[in-house]
């Protein structure tokens, strides 16, 4: 999961970034922190895009590695806002943002001319900057925060609550990326595995698909042999079995060289399923390595 907290400097993000990462085992990503850092080390005055595109790199590991991560930005404009979003997409992550507001002028004044900095050598910035920094509007959905109203731990309350309550944040955010798109469409037209005529006219055909390391979990959470798929499917032919189904929601991403993981939803009738398949580009062409389906609870 990625929450992302922005926001103009003086509005409570820091604050509420703390309490939220030490709820739960968290990354906490600052980017006042990594941008200072690249200061002292470059001598620059400023460092550009630099922080950030380290914070996302930093962020894209650890939500490889399940971890939860907390970014503490700005996040200014609409080019940063989507890059958070393609490292979500890029991990298969959830991602939350919020927009941290105070809707008190006097308030916000106050905290700004007010605050400590607690980053060393850090150079804090007047109300005028904050006044005159470039901040987009935003055009997409969040979660909005109003420090005026909440104190950090009631905000940071608030995201959790959403995070539990909100079905369109449990959801990873998914995309596949533009240099795998091809490599979707071919396997998108081998799915749903098992059911396209060219791969299932025989037996034969069945094999030259399928690994021999092959195996399957069923949707009832059974695993299933490579010998024991392809009884049942060419059982099937047998019986000129006729699949009235369809695919939609595909997602493609690479997890190792030549292998790549498909997933979808599919739908047979009234049944719905959502499929993930492993498959390797071999010599003769692709095959199958594994293959999972579960069933989606009716609510």
């Amino acid at each position: 999961m990625l929450i992302v907290l922005g926001g103009l400097p003086g509005t409570g993000k820091t604050a509420i970034a703390r309490k939220l990462a030490v709820r739960s085992p968290s990354v906490y990503l600052r980017i006042d922190t990594i941008e200072q850092a690249l200061m002292k080390v470059s001598a620059l005055k400023e460092v550009g895009p630099a922080g950030y595109v380290i914070a996302y790199e930093l962020a894209r590991s650890n939500l490889a590695l399940g971890m939860i991560v907390v970014a503490d930005c700005v996040n200014p404009l609409s080019v940063t806002r989507e890059a958070w979003r393609a490292v979500a997409a890029s991990t298969s992550s959830g991602l939350l943002e919020v927009e941290v507001v105070c809707s008190d002028p006097a308030e916000h004044r106050r905290r700004v001319e007010g605050r400590t900095a607690d980053i060393s050598d850090f150079k804090l910035p007047t109300w005028e900057a904050v006044l005159n920094h470039q901040y987009e509007p935003w055009t997409t959905s969040r979660l909005i925060i109003d420090s005026a109203l909440f104190n950090a731990n009631e905000a940071a309350t608030l995201i959790c609550e959403r995070l539990r309550g909100d079905p369109q944040h449990m959801e990873p955010t998914r995309q596949t990326p533009n240099h795998l798109l091809s490599v979707q469409e071919e396997l998108v037209q081998r799915e749903p595995i098992f059911h396209r005529p060219e791969q299932a006219a025989t037996r034969a055909a069945l094999e030259s698909v399928t690994a021999p390391e092959f195996w399957e979990t069923g949707a009832s959470g059974k695993r299933y042999s490579r010998s024991h798929i392809l009884d049942i499917v060419e059982g099937r032919l047998a019986a000129s079995h006729q699949d009235d189904w369809k695919t939609e929601d595909f997602y493609c991403q690479q997890i190792a060289p030549d292998n790549y993981l498909l997933t979808y939803t599919l739908h047979q009738g009234s049944r719905v399923t959502r499929r993930a398949t492993l498959w390797r580009r071999a010599v003769g062409g692709w095959v199958i390595v594994y293959h999972q389906g579960t069933v989606v609870e009716s609510t």
